[in-house]
Order: C-alpha cells, then structure tokens, then sequence
C-alpha cells in the first residue's frame, strides 16, 4: 500500500484513505482526486477510468482536464446512469452533460416551484419540472446535497449516462460528454463543442446544424481517435 501523492496537499485525509474514505460515492483516480458517482454507476466508471490511466494520451485528454485539486473545494462532478435526461432533452439520449447554471437553474426551478407562491410557479413550464424531477429520482442524484453544495458556491456538473447502452457505446458516449464537453466546465457551447470535436467540414457537407450529433463519430475527427485510441487500450486488457 502507497501513501496518497496528494497527502502533504490535504492534510485533513489520511494519507491512506480511499477517496476521502467515501467509497459509495467516489472513485479513486490514483489518489489525486475524487469523482462522485451513484451507487450503479460506480463499478462501470472504475472500469473506465482504469484503462484512461493506462495510457499518457488518454490521461491528458479525459482524466487531467476534470481531476485538478486545485478544483477540489470549488467543483463537484456527478455522473450517474439513467433513462430520464430531464427537460429540453429526449428521453432516448444516450447521454447528456449539465453544466453548473443548467444544474442550477433545474434545481431552483423545482425549489421555486414547490414552495414558490403562484405568481413564482408559473415562471417555469409545470411539465419541465416533472420532467426533470424524475430525472434526479431515477439517476439517484441527491437534489437535496446539490442545493447545498450550490448555496455553498459550488460548481455541480452533472454527466448522465443512459444506463441500457453498454460496451463500446457507452464508452463513446462518456468519452463524448468529458472530451467535448465536460473538460470546459461552464465555457462548454454545444454548438462550438460539435464543431470542435467532429470538424466543421462535416456539419457543411451533411448540412444539419452542429446541434446534433452525428450517429457515428467521424474516425478521422478529434473525438473519433480518442474514441478508437481508447477502445484499442480496452482491448488489451
């Protein structure tokens, strides 16, 4: 057993502890930081972020960007498994990330709504709050945690991952939410994301709006070689 790298940085841990000794919550990420996920998520997003580890690219483009201790007071990560994706998504996604003001604005809206007089409740549309109530219900996030820790001044982001795809499309789907869109934390803009990670020559040539995600991920595309780069790593395992 090795002491923590981090252990002078965090002296409040102890230098052996496993992810701050919040085992359900947390994955461990060679001791530099912690993640939290759900209960259900937590076997898969180990998995995933052990082959991430075993190679220095893969490292730089998916783990270094979301796991800077500098941002361990200052930002909490959730990803979770779900088949709710909440207001203003389909529920047949196969994944979506919140930034911090969309997980914010959810959260107060059903705050507001629930204890907010009438003139308050109407502000928000009566099926996007249970739309996304029920997202927080089957993903298992704790809503009431998240408020706290944004009273708190907290950025929270939110990874949802459709929990009946597996194997390579569920890969692709969470290298797609970190790479494209996660690592920019609130600067993240679907539209430029697109662009950047599958290339504006393709969006030209299909001519759909970079809003959308292509079926399949051109292979030639920044997101596409990190997506093969890293199925070629879980292949040796």
């Amino acid at each position: 057993m090795s002491v923590d790298p981090l252990a002078g940085e965090f002296p409040w841990n102890s230098a052996y502890a496993y992810a701050e000794n919040d085992v359900i919550r947390s994955i461990d990420l060679d001791g530099l930081e912690k993640l939290i996920v759900t209960k259900e998520a937590s076997q898969y997003m180990n998995s995933f972020f052990k082959i991430v580890n075993s190679n220095n690219v893969l490292k730089q483009q998916l783990r270094d960007p979301i796991n800077n201790p500098d941002l361990k007071e200052k930002v909490h990560i959730y990803f979770a498994f779900t088949e709710e994706f909440g207001s203003k998504n389909s529920k047949g996604s196969n994944g979506v990330t919140y930034k911090n003001s969309i997980v914010s604005y959810k959260i107060n809206s059903i705050v507001e709504h629930e204890t907010g007089d009438y003139a308050v409740r109407i502000k928000y549309s009566r099926q996007d709050i249970i739309r996304d109530k029920r997202m927080f219900l089957d993903s298992n996030l704790p809503l009431d945690k998240i408020k706290d820790k944004l009273g708190e001044g907290v950025e929270v982001y939110v990874v949802l991952l459709n929990r009946k795809k597996s194997g390579s499309a569920r890969d692709n789907t969470l290298i797609h939410e970190i790479f494209l869109h996660l690592k920019k934390f609130e600067k993240s803009n679907m539209f430029d994301d697109h662009i950047e990670g599958f290339g504006k020559e393709y969006y030209d040539k299909l001519g759909v709006s970079p809003l959308y995600s292509p079926e399949k991920t051109p292979e030639n595309s920044d997101l596409g070689k990190i997506q093969k780069l890293f199925q070629n790593e879980k292949n040796k395992e």
